[in-house]
């Protein structure tokens, strides 16, 4: 899973994380959208009492849309808190960047740009660009150039750091690594130069020995060269602003690979950093004595991984909305389309659905998950039933036991078929005159 997409997931936890303290819950609805083809699509609308949350106001959507050999997110967020300032003491921040990876058998590479712009009403400003920010890695030797230009620019107070700024160069940054330990870091070239308008402008080019950097930490190279291989290209954007009463942010991602393969391969990827990790815990455990553990982990893991192996996503879209007002917390998703794979029918995706769900309360200790009420929606030309009566609305807990059916269709009549017998011996009629008529015509000719 390449970084954005991490950040993507854990700026998510985090915003669900600290929304405070949950109340009591005030509703939950869920329905499901049964189609003919065997696919289902999941809407949730829940709301919640939350209290000290910190913030105001709060607004959260995300947006996936699933193709063929590509899937693409794309969020966005704000937030409003109770912080005020006055003309003299606010601060305002304002960035972007633009990243993109591709990978090949032999080379991986990502380039960025960044432009991130600091001020105050007061005259003060600070401003940063990276333009661009290549990372060139040799899959093979697992050596990669990381070479940049960098761009400082100062007005009032922050202006003072350009005058240290100007006199960071590549003796400077050695010494630093030196005396840091870092002995994976080479410093190819390093030159700093400030113009006649104060802004100063860094050139660079470090070699990142990737190799001995995972040696040192006890990773499986192989492993490593496997992911970058693998790598989907990919193209993300972010855009934010801030002051000290309001956020705002745009988050999008572009992956060019089949989703489902991606959560498949990604589930993979995570169990063997979960091993990694778990080696690492336990070395850390006997040598301190501080017992450390991802046991936590591992049920969310163990359950996307049951998601891949039964569900297929299919071209679609989905949505996620959280908004926060007035203490109260509505969170609405709907889902792209779910199929289960080698589905025959429909109940065939409602079982699995089920059985997904059972796993989850057991397993996350989601309680009365299973007693949760689903409204059912079928397509046009379908009956859900159980037990031989025709449901709208069932439980979680009794998907397992229903039963899609295809209505026959009343057969539409003929053009003849909508014709009375009577009609049809008139016109029969009308015909027979005519074609004797224009057969005494023709004689008489």
């Amino acid at each position: 899973m390449n970084n954005i997409c991490k950040y993507i997931l854990a700026a998510l936890l985090l915003v669900l994380s600290t929304l405070g303290v949950v109340t009591g819950s005030l509703s939950t609805a869920m329905k499901i959208h049964v189609y003919s083809d065997g696919s289902i699509v999941i809407d949730i609308l829940h709301h919640d009492r939350v209290e000290n949350t910190g913030v105001k106001e709060a607004y959260v959507q995300g947006n996936l849309d699933v193709g063929d050999d590509y899937y693409e997110l794309a969020a966005t967020l704000e937030v409003a808190t109770f912080s005020t300032c006055t003309p003299d003491t606010c601060m305002y921040i304002e960035g972007s960047m633009i990243t993109t990876t591709t990978s090949s058998s032999e080379l991986f590479e990502l380039t960025t740009m960044l432009v991130l712009n600091m001020w105050d009403s007061r005259g003060n400003a600070l401003n940063v660009s990276v333009n661009p920010l290549n990372y060139k890695l040799n899959i093979s030797s697992l050596r990669a150039l990381l070479s940049g230009i960098v761009e400082l620019s100062a007005t009032g107070e922050p202006a003072q750091i350009l005058e240290y700024a100007s006199m960071l160069n590549k003796s400077t940054i050695e010494q630093i690594l030196e005396e840091a330990n870092i002995t994976w870091i080479t410093v190819n070239t390093f030159t700093s130069e400030i113009n006649e308008h104060g802004k100063v402008k860094y050139t660079f080019e470090l070699e990142i020995n990737e190799l001995e950097l995972a040696n040192m930490l006890g990773v499986n190279t192989t492993f490593i060269k496997e992911q970058y291989k693998t790598m989907p290209s990919t193209t993300s954007r972010v855009f934010f602003y801030s002051n000290t009463t309001n956020n705002y942010a745009e988050i999008s991602l572009r992956v060019n690979k089949n989703i489902n393969e991606h959560l498949e391969h990604m589930v993979d990827v995570y169990n063997e950093i979960l091993t990694q990790i778990e080696i690492a815990l336990q070395e850390i455990s006997r040598t301190t004595g501080i017992e450390l553990s991802i046991e936590g982990v591992k049920p969310v893991l163990a359950i996307l991984e049951k998601f891949t192996d039964n569900f297929t996503i299919l071209n679609s879209r989905g949505l996620f909305v959280l908004e926060l007002k007035e203490n109260t917390l509505t969170i609405n998703i709907t889902t792209p389309r779910l199929i289960k794979k080698n589905a025959r029918t429909p109940a065939d995706t409602l079982i699995a659905l089920y059985n997904l769900a059972k796993d989850m309360q057991s397993e996350l200790g989601i309680e009365e998950l299973l007693n949760t009420t689903v409204y059912l929606i079928p397509e046009n030309g379908l009956k859900i039933t159980r037990n031989g009566t025709e449901v709208e609305q069932v439980s979680l807990g009794e998907l397992a036991e229903l039963e899609v059916t295809t209505l026959t269709p009343t057969p539409t009549p003929s053009l003849l078929e909508q014709i009375p017998l009577t009609h049809l011996a008139i016109v029969a009629g009308a015909v027979l005159v005519l074609a004797a008529v224009a057969t005494l015509l023709a004689r008489k000719r």
